[in-house]
């Protein structure tokens, strides 16, 4: 089976953002936010409660994965603020409730992702490829596998090379940087 190498690009995100804060569904917002920011799996976010949230220490704690093992997920500066707002409006135990569900949290998101990525004009573009998206921005931006592989919670190394797509600007950038160096020791200008 052919892996997934769809991701929001660069020229992309400013489009997908914007048509997620324009749309009407108040979890979508927090839920692709809290996506980003901390790399984690849809099911993961969904069922989220907010006594696994400790914003004073700045983490979550996920108790069991999609791997079986427990993850404590660092939270940045501007996730902790985005959740002390929408924490405010909240009065159930789930970070994203649903009365009709038996859980007590939603389970789905997909009709609201639909309408942001057609708002958007991002075709083939899936809920799980903001994980492929954080995966891939990180190694651009030379960010080392090994602490993508953990954000990501990857046992295995492998599995996160698929997340991180190099794609020719990244080739072009390190060359760049390896030219740079050279020219820096020897003059040599282009």
């Amino acid at each position: 089976m052919q892996a997934r190498d769809r991701y929001i690009t660069l020229e992309e995100m400013p489009r997908f953002l914007a048509a997620v804060e324009e749309d009407k569904n108040p979890y979508l917002k927090y839920f692709v936010y809290i996506s980003l920011y901390t790399a984690a799996r849809r099911n993961n976010v969904l069922s989220m409660p907010w006594e696994n949230i400790r914003l004073e220490e700045g983490v979550w704690y996920i108790p069991e994965t999609k791997n079986g093992e427990s993850q404590t997920v660092p939270l940045i500066n501007l996730l902790i603020e985005k959740l002390k707002q929408y924490s405010y409006s909240s009065e159930s135990e789930w970070v994203f409730p649903e009365q009709r569900r038996n859980s007590g949290h939603l389970t789905s998101i997909n009709v609201a992702w639909k309408r942001v990525c057609k708002r958007a004009g991002l075709k083939n573009l899936r809920i799980h490829d903001l994980r492929r998206t954080v995966g891939s921005w990180m190694a651009r931006f030379g960010i080392s596998m090994a602490i993508i592989t953990k954000l990501l919670n990857h046992n295995d190394p492998q599995s996160t090379k698929i997340y991180t797509q190099l794609n020719t600007d990244v080739v072009r950038d390190a060359i760049q940087k390896f030219a740079n160096e050279i020219a820096k020791c020897t003059n040599l200008r282009d």
